[in-house]
């Protein structure tokens, strides 16, 4: 091992598998033998913790208040933090909740089905898409079928804040995923959906992937 002092040992070997759409990170200890030879140890997930403190020693980077406190769920899709502006994306699967409309809207207050969404943290902001198929890369965005989101996807937050206090990014995700279903929907931002959404949304919601309007992007063009 060139430029290694010799007082420096290793002690474990980090190995990253990629793909197009994702990657994982796999840790191995390493353990000395005789002769100055060494072994690798069994592989396991990469703990972020460990991937965070290696970031801080290597690059003398100043640790940031955001991190997830066990593994990176399987759902978060991207997780970048530049100059300590957060942007985080993950997917939410297509789930029944009760949801609240204004009286205008004529929208019966009941359980709903929601189809598959893509949630966004960037620049201190929310957005929302919808999915129907995960691809990775290649997913086909929708335009979410909710009030109070303009025709980029950003959410109209009205009086609700997100607590930026929230440094478990996990919490942080549960919290935001509450504020926006427990919100009320009140006003259309945008008329480009193809279908009446208030009749949908009266008829218990989009069980049926048919009724989404295209946002004619991929993933891709989202990160």
């Amino acid at each position: 091992m060139n430029n290694v002092p010799e007082t420096l040992k290793p002690v474990m070997s980090l190995i990253v598998y990629h793909s197009e759409s994702s990657s994982y990170v796999e840790e191995h200890t390493i353990r000395e033998l005789q002769d100055n030879k060494f072994t690798f140890g069994p592989g396991k997930p990469a703990r972020v913790k460990l991937l965070g403190k290696l970031l801080e020693e290597i690059k003398g980077i100043d640790k940031s208040k955001y991190e997830f406190k066990n593994f990176i769920p399987s759902n978060v899709v991207r997780f970048n933090l530049k100059d300590q502006n957060l942007n985080l994306m993950w997917l939410f699967k297509k789930s029944v909740r009760e949801l609240t409309f204004s009286e205008t809207n004529q929208i019966q207050n009941k359980l709903k089905t929601i189809p598959n969404l893509i949630f966004q943290i960037k620049n201190g902001e929310l957005y929302v898409y919808a999915y129907k198929l995960d691809r990775g890369l290649k997913t086909k965005i929708y335009y979410a079928p909710f009030h109070n989101i303009y025709n980029d996807g950003k959410v109209c937050m009205g009086n609700a804040k997100i607590d930026w206090n929230i440094s478990d990014l996990e919490e942080l995700i549960i919290h935001i995923e509450k504020m926006f279903f427990n919100s009320k929907f009140t006003h259309l931002n945008h008329s480009n959906f193809k279908n009446n959404i208030n009749v949908i949304w009266d008829r218990n919601g989009f069980n049926d992937n048919a009724n989404l309007t295209s946002y004619n992007k991929f993933l891709k063009d989202l990160i």
